[in-house]
């Protein structure tokens, strides 16, 4: 009971969930889709992706953090409900009319699925950071038991055509939008403490737009420049093991969501407590994420076979170098979490600028002279650029996580 009662437990249980259903809604639609209807519908995702990254930028990364700043907390909470609806039905928006633009002609059932998507998302790390974990499993419970009936009646109905599957899973978003006001009840308005609260946001969130602008370009210029360079073949294989590695970038991104609204909470009331809090629970997540990566590592061969086929088997050694990249992420967990919860927001940006400099000015020579090796080499070296910025910044604010760091 005590298991099932530890809240950092139901988090992960949360997770899977949601990563599993995720998993599922993509398999489906890859098997039951022609090869260009899928193509569109993973290409909308990335666009989805990309304007959740950005509208997270101004909604949810500064209340992660402002959240224990206030003492209006039912205030704060309606604020950035009503905020985060404001700004995601705006981009989806534009999102619908750039696609009516370029694919003529496409139902509004994609601009319904673009709003149910990037509110689900808000809902999730919401809930996440005001530690309300009972509430999120029953939010993600919900999704993924709808999802599951949609695709169940569609296959039922011989109805699996892109549009219509869209249009269902646009409805199952409803039923885990309504559970979210139940539960939170976003009517406790207060317009004075709004305007305050909008400028905040938008004063922090500018940074951090700009960040994740930079961020995107920092992670996947070595992808793209691999397609450029070495051709699609070798895209392909770093495509594939980035997608296999992607369900651990899922489980770092839930990690975060959860960590920093707490760690931020501890700062705010002892800075040591925040640091020690912090260092703790990546070294408690650190050893099962080791071990993960340490089979991945072991295993590559069986691995890339197994899920890409005969023709990825020599391309092991680009997943043995994605588990190495994967420690250095993980130890730049806790420089990147502390820079967040101190609002270094501008030192944050900065170090994905460097990061990206980096990689537009030896992407090319990596990649000609190394081949899929040098995208690696490129991509950690970019992980520590990232590392040694960040520390020298804490450092001069006396702030030495590399001492007492370790992964065990």
């Amino acid at each position: 009971m005590s298991l099932f009662l530890n809240k950092k437990i139901i988090v992960l249980i949360d997770q899977a969930i949601f990563s599993g259903i995720s998993f599922f809604v993509t398999l489906m639609f890859a098997r039951v889709l022609s090869i260009n209807d899928f193509g569109f519908f993973s290409g909308y995702i990335l666009i989805l992706y990309f304007l959740i990254s950005s509208v997270n930028a101004f909604v949810v990364q500064p209340f992660q953090v402002g959240l224990s700043k206030t003492s209006h907390l039912k205030s704060y909470y309606s604020f950035v409900f009503w905020f985060q609806l404001s700004i995601s039905l705006l981009f989806s928006l534009l999102v619908f009319v750039c696609c009516l633009y370029f694919y003529k002609p496409i139902p509004i059932s994609l601009l319904f699925f673009a709003l149910g998507f990037i509110f689900h998302d808000f809902g999730r790390k919401f809930l996440m950071a005001i530690n309300l974990t009972s509430v999120l499993i029953w939010f993600d419970l919900i999704y993924a038991l709808s999802t599951t009936l949609v695709f169940l009646l569609s296959f039922l109905n011989n109805e699996i055509q892109l549009y219509t599957l869209i249009l269902n899973l646009s409805v199952v978003y409803i039923a885990s939008f309504v559970l979210f006001i139940i539960f939170i009840k976003p009517f406790k308005f207060d317009f004075i403490l709004y305007r305050t609260q909008l400028y905040e946001h938008f004063s922090e969130g500018k940074w951090l737009f700009f960040t994740s602008f930079i961020q995107w370009w920092s992670g996947n210029l070595f992808v793209v420049a691999a397609g450029l360079y070495l051709g699609s073949s070798a895209l392909a294989a770093l495509r594939l093991v980035q997608s296999a590695m992607g369900v651990l970038n899922i489980f770092l991104q839930s990690f975060e969501n959860y960590v920093l609204p707490q760690t931020a909470q501890k700062i705010n009331t002892s800075y040591q407590f925040g640091i020690n809090y912090l260092l703790k629970t990546t070294k408690q997540s650190g050893i099962i994420f080791f071990i993960l990566l340490s089979f991945i590592f072991v295993f590559s061969e069986s691995i890339i076979t197994l899920i890409g086929g005969e023709s990825y088997k020599n391309y092991a050694f680009v997943l043995q170098g994605m588990a190495i990249l994967y420690v250095i992420i993980l130890i730049s967990q806790p420089y990147r979490i502390v820079c967040r919860a101190l609002l270094l927001n501008k030192h944050f940006f900065y170090g994905y600028v460097l990061s990206f400099i980096f990689s537009i000015l030896f992407s090319r020579v990596l990649l000609s002279n190394f081949g899929l090796t040098g995208a690696i080499i490129g991509l950690t070296a970019s992980q520590i650029i990232l590392i040694i910025y960040w520390s020298i910044i804490l450092q001069k604010r006396n702030i030495s996580l590399w001492k007492s760091f370790t992964l065990f």
